[in-house]
Order: structure tokens, then C-alpha cells, then sequence
């Protein structure tokens, strides 16, 4: 998932959940009114540094059409665990409409969530199996659940969506970084993008033997050409088209919080292209660099300082930077899942590539 924020909180506090959830009226139009006033998740300071985030689900007035919900599990970046066997679910307040589940998390948290009400066929049965077998078949399943993704109406925040179209809402609570060039877009507004600074190019590569779209754009300053910073983002499709972000970037800029830089925008053709190349494939970063990144240059200079080169990616991009990163060193370490995981710590080190 996608983080973005306001210079305050996009969400409100409430005192008590527990008395919320305990209101005999819970559940009625003038609760949900409320709630709706509000806006979710409720959020409830219980240490300096911590708060409760208690989300909400309205699941609607069974009719003919209405399916009888079994289920409604939550994904929020960050906090829940979608490799888990056994994912968090919402649970059902009683008899009532109302879904809830809480969340203790750092005052500081910024990240995207979103609601997946299933029927019984839809809810999780793992088959016999080998481990490997059993985490495939957990994945397949929990991609499954994608079309079925809702955002949280009672969030104040415009909606918005991943790189895969599942809708989310984002959590931006009031400790978070300030990331005020979002505000507009938060707020439901789109930014312009100045075509004049936008091309578009077909990358065919020879050593990977396909072809993709990849976004060139580059912000306003004073500084020599072939002096500015280069920032690569993976999954660029998402952050042109989607999501576009050249607005954000030129506010950024035109705060002095961004220098005048170049932006690469790297299409991934397809999701089975993206399993490949992303995680762990040397060959699509020797692509990038003996390929693409000269075509570039020859469009917009930048420097070939290592220092003033950034790649950004989230999921499977995240390990194609780590990959970049690391590609000459001896040793990289991860997280297995299968590791057991220290109480009260996270795991650093695990598994080795």
C-alpha cells in the first residue's frame, strides 16, 4: 500500500469505545449519525506516545439481493499481517449491523486500510499441504479477496485506490509527518500536471525482451542540468496514471523541501512481469542501468552521483530497491515467515539471499 498525509489528523478523537459499543442505542441511525460526524477510525490516546484505533464496518440491511456476510476482514498497512493463517476480522457487535475491530499503534501512524466482507465460501480454508503448498494457497486466496475491497465511508479522507484498483481509506494520525503537498488531494481535488515537463517513452529492451511505457518528468530550479538528483519510482504506472503525483512533486519543489530533480516512472507491464522483475532479478537492474538510464540522460541530464540517486518502491518494490542495493554485496539477510518472531521485538535478521 500507498501513505499520505495532511498537517493535522484526518481523524477524530472519541473518549471511550468501550461505552460507544456499549450504547443500547448502538447501531441506530442516530449512532451511526454520530459515527458519521465523527468520521472513523475513532481514535483514543491511551499512552503518550499510543492510541486505539477502533474501525467500523455498517453492514447493510439484508434484503434479496444481500448476501449474509460470514466474515469482514481488515487490511491495514503496517499493523495487520495478510500472509497470517489466521487474518484479523472485524467482529459483530452483538446482533446488530455494527463490525468493529481495535488496534493499539504508535501516535505517529500514517497508512491505508481497507474492508473485505466475505460469505462463508469466501472465508478462509487452508487444504492439506506441505508449507509451501499452504502459503501459495493462502496467498491465492487472500488475492481472491481484492475484488471484494471496500473503503470505509466514514472517513473523512477522499478515498483512493492501490496499484492493483482495491480501494482504500488512509489513517493519518496527528503525530504523523506533515506531508502537506497531499492536502488538495486528500481532500478529493487533483493537482495540474504541466505536460510540457512530461514525456512518455517506449523502453524496449533488448536483454529483457519486452517493452513498457516509462515516465520522464522533471521539476523547476536554477540548478545545472546535469547536476540534478535522479529518483527512479517502481510501479510507475501507478504514480502517473492513478495516482499522478507530478503536482505533489512540483509543490514539494516549489516549497524548497525537493530540489529541482529528474523522476523516472518505470511501467510494469503486467503483474506476472512484476513478480519477475522486482524481487530479486539482477537482470532488470542491469536493464535499468545499461539501458534505460542512458536514454534518459540523453532527454534530461542528471548527475551520476550514487548520493543524490533515490529508488523508491513499496511490496515487491521495495525488495527490487533492497536488490539494487545490495547487488555487490555478499550478504543479504531477511524475515522468514516460518521464524518466530521475539515477544515484545521485531524480527532483523533471519534468512539469508
Amino acid at each position: 500500500m500507498k501513505s499520505r498525509g495532511l498537517s493535522v489528523s484526518t481523524t477524530n478523537e472519541h473518549p471511550d469505545s468501550q461505552r460507544l459499543l456499549a450504547d443500547p442505542l448502538a447501531g441506530s441511525e442516530s449512532w451511526w449519525q454520530q459515527i458519521a460526524q465523527w468520521g472513523t477510525p475513532l481514535v483514543e490516546p491511551i499512552s503518550e506516545d499510543k492510541v486505539r484505533l477502533t474501525f467500523l464496518w455498517r453492514e447493510p440491511v439484508a434484503g434479496a439481493d444481500e448476501p449474509t456476510y460470514s466474515r469482514v476482514y481488515i487490511d491495514v498497512n503496517g499493523v495487520t499481517d495478510h500472509h497470517s493463517t489466521h487474518p484479523e476480522t472485524l467482529q459483530r457487535l452483538g446482533q446488530t449491523h455494527v463490525w468493529y475491530w481495535q488496534a493499539e499503534v504508535e501516535s505517529d501512524f500514517r497508512g491505508s486500510y481497507s474492508f473485505m466482507p466475505v460469505t462463508a465460501e469466501h472465508c478462509l480454508n487452508l487444504p492439506e499441504g506441505t508449507p509451501q503448498e499452504r502459503r501459495q494457497a493462502q496467498r491465492n486466496w487472500w488475492i481472491s479477496l481484492m475484488d471484494l475491497a471496500q473503503n470505509d465511508p466514514f472517513n473523512h479522507t477522499a478515498p483512493h485506490s492501490s496499484y492493483r484498483g482495491r480501494p482504500l481509506s488512509a489513517v493519518h494520525l496527528a503525530d504523523a509527518i506533515p506531508q502537506t503537498a497531499w492536502q488538495p488531494i486528500d481532500a478529493g481535488q487533483q493537482l495540474p500536471t504541466d505536460t510540457q515537463r512530461l514525456q512518455l517513452i517506449t523502453w524496449h529492451s533488448e536483454l529483457l525482451g519486452n517493452s513498457r511505457n516509462v515516465w520522464i518528468y522533471h521539476t523547476h530550479g536554477t540548478e545545472d542540468n546535469a547536476e540534478r538528483p535522479l529518483a527512479i519510482l517502481l510501479d510507475g504506472q501507478y504514480w502517473a496514471t492513478r495516482q499522478p503525483i507530478f503536482g505533489v512533486l512540483d509543490n514539494e519543489t516549489d516549497a524548497g523541501r525537493l530540489p529541482a530533480s529528474v523522476y523516472v516512472l518505470i511501467d510494469i507491464i503486467d503483474q506476472p512481469h512484476r513478480s519477475v522483475e522486482l524481487p530479486c532479478n539482477q537482470d532488470f537492474w542491469q536493464a535499468l542501468q545499461t539501458e534505460l538510464l542512458p536514454q534518459v540522460a540523453a532527454l534530461q541530464p542528471f548527475t551520476d552521483q550514487a548520493s543524490r540517486t533515490v529508488v523508491a518502491g513499496q511490496s515487491f518494490g521495495w525488495v527490487g530497491l533492497a536488490i539494487c542495493r545490495i547487488t555487490l554485496a555478499a550478504a543479504f539477510w531477511w524475515c522468514a515467515e516460518s521464524s518466530p518472531v521475539p515477544s515484545g521485538g521485531r524480527m532483523l535478521i533471519i534468512s539469508k539471499l
